[in-house]
C-alpha cells in the first residue's frame, strides 16, 4: 500500500502492521508535523521543524520503524542546499537614516554570491532577501562609506533552522572630519543704519563639506573707517561655525566683512576665505544744507565770486547727524542772507525741484539759504557778485561850467563797465579817448588824450575849450566798447581886469593941479 501525502499541518497515518507506507514529502514549510501510528501499538511521533525549500524524502513506517529514523538521520543533508531567509536593519547619522551605505554580507552564500552588498535607502534600511546556504553558520554583517565610521564595525548573526528571519539591529555613523579646507560667510542683517550692528556667521567644512570645530577664523572690514568687527578672530563650534559682531560706523555706504582660515603652518589662506557686503544707510534726516550737487555726492556751497551775468544753481539736501546723504527737499524754503551792494533778493529763483538758481547782476554779496521745517538750516558761504569784461564807458565826474580856455575842473572822470553797469575795477590798460560832443561854438578841446584807465578810471585833469558857448557835451571812446556822452556843460568868458594908474605932473619942480590926464 502507497499512500502519497501533502501536509498542511499536523497529519496521523495508520498503516496495517507489518505492511510497509512510502511516504514522499513534498510542499513541506516550516512548522509541519508528522505523526505516524500504528495500529495496536504505542504512537511513534516526531516532529521535524525547519524552513526553507521544498526537501523530497521516504519515510517507511514498519514493524521495526527502521526506515523512518533513516529519513531522520538524512534530514539535515537534504536542507543542506539552503533556505529562503531575511536579514535587515538601519543605519543611522544623529538619529536619521544615512543613504548610499554599503552593507557586505559575508560568511557563506547568499543567493550564490559570498560576499554580497547592498546599499541602503533614503531612509537608511538595508534588507537581504534571498537564499541562504543552509546550516548552523555564522554571517558576518558590515557597513562602509567613504567619510564615517560606524558602530558597531560589523554583526553578526547565524542561521537557525528554527528562524530564517533576523534583524542585525542599527548601526550608528559618525563622521570623520578631514583638515578644514573651505569657508562661507554671511551677515545678518544684510544692511543697518549708522551705528547699527549685524552679525557674521562662518561656516568651515572639510573637503566633504563636513563641519569643523575648533578652527580659527580671521575676521577683517575692508573699510575700518565705516565698519569695524569685534574680534579679529573666532573659533567654530561642533557645527563648524564661529560668529563676530560687524559695528557699522557713521559713514553710510557699502563694506566687505572677510572671513578667512588659516593654514597648518598659522598663515592666513586667502584661497579659503569668503566676504560678505554690509550695506550701511543714514540716519534720520537733522539737517538741509546748501550744496552742489542733487544726488547728495556734492558739499555745501563754498564762498565764492560770481561773474556779473553768470549764474549758479544749488540744491537743497537733507543729512543726518553724521553728514549721510538722506534725500533732496524739492519743497524747501530758498532765501538770500547778509545782503550788501547791489545784490537783492530777486537775483535768487526758486525752480521748484529742490534747487535754486542765483545769478549775479550788481556787485554786493549774500549767503543762499534753504529751510525746510525744523531741519537745521547750513548756509552756503558768502556769494561776491563780481564785475564781468568791460563792455561800456560811462562819464563818472561830469564836466563843469568853465571859463574858455581854463582846464576843466573837477577834473572829467570815465569809468570802464561791465554790461551790467558794474565798475570793472580791474582793468588797467583801456586807452580811452575824448572829443567834443555837441560844439555850440565850434571851440577847440584841448588836453591830453587818450588816458589809459587804472583800476577801471581814465582822468582827464587838463581838458579845456577855447571858445564861450553853452550846451557843450564831451564824447568818452575805447576800442571796443559802447561810448558815453557827458551832461551838457558851458564855457563861459573870461572877466574883464580893472587896474588904477597913478603918478605926480609937476613944472619941473613943483606939482601942477588942474591938469587933464
Amino acid at each position: 500500500m502507497r499512500a502519497r501525502c501533502s501536509f498542511a499541518g499536523t497529519e496521523s497515518l495508520s498503516p496495517r502492521a507489518g505492511r510497509p507506507v512510502t511516504i514522499l514529502l513534498s510542499d513541506l514549510f516550516f512548522s509541519r508535523n508528522l505523526k505516524l501510528r500504528r495500529k495496536g501499538s504505542a504512537d511513534i511521533e516526531n516532529r521535524v521543524a525547519f524552513t526553507g525549500i521544498p526537501a523530497t524524502g521516504m519515510l517507511a513506517a514498519g514493524k521495526y520503524l527502521l526506515r523512518f529514523f533513516f529519513l531522520i538521520l538524512l534530514l539535515p543533508l537534504l536542507l543542506a542546499g539552503g533556505v529562503y531567509g531575511q536579514v535587515s536593519g538601519s543605519v543611522t547619522l544623529d538619529d536619521v537614516g544615512l543613504e548610499g551605505v554599503t552593507i557586505e554580507l559575508s560568511g557563506a552564500n547568499f543567493n550564490g554570491e559570498n560576499p554580497s552588498t547592498v546599499l541602503t535607502d533614503s531612509d537608511g534600511n538595508f534588507v537581504f532577501n534571498g537564499n541562504f546556504q543552509a546550516g548552523n553558520r555564522s554571517w558576518t554583517i558590515t557597513p562602509s562609506k567613504d567619510g564615517y565610521t560606524f558602530e558597531p564595525a560589523s554583526s553578526s548573526v547565524t542561521l537557525n533552522l528554527n528562524n530564517t528571519s533576523w534583524a542585525v539591529g542599527n548601526f550608528v555613523a559618525n563622521v570623520v572630519v578631514g583638515n578644514a579646507s573651505q569657508i562661507a560667510v554671511a551677515l545678518d542683517p544684510t544692511s543697518v543704519s549708522v551705528s547699527g550692528t549685524s552679525t557674521l556667521t562662518a561656516t568651515v567644512l572639510d573637503a566633504g563639506n563636513n563641519p569643523v570645530e575648533g578652527v580659527t577664523v580671521n575676521f577683517a572690514s575692508e573699510n575700518t573707517d565705516r565698519a569695524t568687527v569685534a574680534s579679529a578672530t573666532g573659533t567654530t563650534n561642533a557645527s563648524g561655525v564661529a560668529t563676530v559682531e560687524v559695528t557699522a560706523l557713521t559713514t553710510a555706504g557699502t563694506v566687505d566683512i572677510t572671513g578667512s582660515i588659516s593654514d597648518a603652518d598659522g598663515n592666513v589662506d586667502t584661497s579659503a576665505s569668503d566676504s560678505a557686503t554690509l550695506t550701511i544707510t543714514a540716519g534720520n534726516a537733522s539737517q538741509i544744507r546748501v550744496e552742489t550737487a542733487a544726488d547728495g555726492s556734492g558739499t555745501v556751497v563754498g564762498a565764492q565770486d560770481v561773474v556779473s551775468g553768470d549764474a549758479i544753481t544749488v540744491w537743497a539736501i537733507a543729512r543726518d547727524a553724521s553728514d549721510n546723504f538722506v534725500e533732496l527737499v524739492s519743497d524747501a524754503t530758498w532765501s538770500l542772507q547778509s545782503i550788501t551792494g547791489g545784490v537783492v533778493s530777486g537775483d535768487l529763483v526758486d525752480n521748484a525741484d529742490g534747487s535754486a538758481t542765483f545769478t549775479g547782476a550788481l556787485t554786493g554779496s549774500a549767503t543762499i539759504r534753504a529751510s525746510s521745517g525744523a531741519l537745521t538750516a547750513v548756509e552756503s558761504g558768502t556769494i561776491t557778485v563780481i564785475a564781468g569784461a568791460a563792455d561800456q564807458l560811462a562819464f563818472g565826474q561830469q564836466p563843469g561850467t568853465t571859463e574858455a580856455g581854463e582846464s576843466i575842473t573837477p577834473a572829467v572822470t570815465v569809468q570802464v563797465l561791465d554790461a551790467a553797469g558794474n565798475l570793472v575795477s580791474g582793468d588797467n590798460t583801456t586807452e580811452v579817448a575824448m572829443a567834443i560832443g555837441t560844439n555850440p561854438s565850434s571851440g577847440t578841446l584841448s588836453g591830453t588824450s587818450p588816458v589809459t584807465a587804472s583800476g577801471g578810471v581814465a582822468t582827464f585833469s587838463d581838458l579845456s575849450i577855447d571858445l564861450v558857448g553853452s550846451g557843450y557835451t564831451l564824447q568818452a571812446s575805447a576800442s571796443g566798447l559802447t561810448p558815453a556822452t557827458s551832461s551838457a556843460f558851458e564855457i563861459t568868458a573870461t572877466p574883464s581886469a580893472e587896474f588904477t594908474i597913478t603918478g605926480t605932473i609937476t613944472d619941473g619942480t613943483d606939482p601942477l593941479e588942474g591938469v587933464s590926464v
